[in-house]
């Protein structure tokens, strides 16, 4: 198949919060908005139940949500792509795909069985563009939202695969992405100066991890599966890069870091006592639907000031980072209409005033532009190099290299079945540089 530019379909946009409006229109505002607290939440909910469903169009859209996971509505990758089959098939027009292909052409052969909640970011959206392609014989127009900031360069053909196949049946495509969310230039666009430079090198050592994946719905009272992380002992300098391509654990390898899943073995990372604290990459799920203000009052904190301290450091180099002559203004936390850009440096104040052994960042540039992500990270590493906070950096995206004071590179390697080992893959770490 030849493949195509997703340039002439793609629309940008500066902020996240005037992405998703958009991309909310051309799904007739089917979706409730996440990120402005449950009062807001509940009450789209509602009239999305009480007034729109009933108003549907006719005509079927398919689309990718913004976090894809939230476009797939059953437990493990064959349920998802067995239903939209099934759709695909009620249709009786062409020949539809059968599950193993549809899979195999998605790279997800290995998935088959796997909990949704298991893949990871670049997998999950494999799945969604898998039950996309699906979907084409029942559908009158695709719809995705910022495809680029889930999936790696080595797969960026998936998503340009089902664009031309949507494309060859003259169904219009549509895809909102955020500014420079798809370039692949690796130079900084920003100039971090001297103070980056200046982090805290710290040690990092893992000896026979093993972590607990969860069974799949359809396997209960089935042993628990794992997976391993090689054993490492490395000194590392702040901030550090994991890289690595689509489904290669460096997300499972940092939630492994920072407790967010069951492991046995030792890890440990830094000098100081505690768990690392970790942003996850979509930052809405981690809200749980509090408020701003609810965020604040939730940290375990001295005292609120602590956290809007910290919060304005970062606020105000964020923004001089960015625009050198501009004049800052402070944030006022009673009046200001909180954004995506300001719920994501909250929740990094509220960990950094914490000072955990480390903070992670799981690809930040998450519902930001290129630009602005390069900024937020730059000014959350300074404030935490003077907070001594070792900060690592979880990224497919090559713009980080240049902004790293040292790096790791994370790649899978399978495992042989063995009824007395159920340990699926071992994650391998590879010191690269610093």
């Amino acid at each position: 198949m030849t493949y195509i530019s997703c340039k002439p379909y793609t629309c940008y946009f500066n902020t996240f919060e005037a992405r998703e409006e958009a991309f909310n229109q051309s799904v007739s505002h089917l979706i409730p908005c996440k990120y402005n607290g449950p009062q807001r939440f509940w009450r789209e909910f509602n009239q999305i139940i009480q007034q729109r469903l009933p108003r549907m169009e006719r005509q079927t859209t398919a689309y990718i949500t913004s976090n894809p996971r939230d476009c797939l509505a059953f437990g493990t990758t064959r349920q998802v792509l067995t239903a939209a089959r099934m759709l695909a098939r009620s249709q009786k027009s062409q020949r539809v795909a059968t599950i193993k292909e549809i899979a195999a052409e998605f790279d997800l052969l290995d998935n088959i069985n796997q909990p949704i909640r298991t893949l990871s970011g670049g997998e999950t959206v494999k799945l969604a563009l898998a039950k996309t392609r699906l979907l084409l014989n029942c559908s009158h127009r695709l719809t995705i939202a910022s495809p680029f900031c889930w999936l790696s360069h080595q797969n960026i053909h998936l998503l340009t695969k089902v664009v031309k196949a949507y494309q060859d049946q003259n169904l219009p495509v549509k895809i909102y992405a955020l500014e420079k969310e798809d370039d692949s230039g690796e130079r900084s666009l920003l100039h971090p100066g001297p103070k980056l430079d200046q982090g805290p090198r710290f040690d990092l050592e893992a000896q026979n991890i093993r972590v607990t994946l969860e069974a799949a719905v359809t396997e209960i009272g089935a042993f628990p599966q794992t997976a391993a992380i090689s054993d490492v002992k490395m000194r590392l300098t702040s901030p550090c890069l994991i890289q690595g391509d689509n489904g290669q654990g460096k997300s499972l390898f940092a939630k492994a870091l920072s407790c967010a899943v069951k492991i046995r073995g030792e890890i440990s990372i830094g000098k100081r006592n505690g768990t690392p604290r970790m942003l996850f990459q979509d930052v809405i799920n981690q809200t749980l639907l509090r408020s701003f203000k609810s965020l604040i009052r939730s940290q375990h904190c001295t005292t609120e000031n602590e956290v809007k301290h910290i919060f304005k450091v970062i606020w105000r180099d964020y923004h001089l980072i960015l625009d050198n002559e501009s004049e800052v203004n402070s944030y006022d936390f009673d009046t200001m209409t909180p954004s995506l850009l300001a719920i994501k440096i909250l929740l990094v104040a509220a960990r950094l005033c914490g000072l955990p052994p480390a903070l992670i960042l799981d690809e930040p540039d998450w519902g930001l532009t290129r630009k602005s992500a390069e900024a937020f990270v730059i000014a959350v590493v300074q404030c935490a190099n003077d907070l001594a906070v070792p900060v690592l950096i979880i990224s497919h995206k090559p713009w980080w290299q240049g902004l790293a004071c040292s790096r790791l590179t994370a790649y899978k390697v399978p495992r042989p079945s063995e009824p007395d080992d159920p340990c699926r893959f071992t994650i391998v770490l590879e010191k690269s540089s610093g």
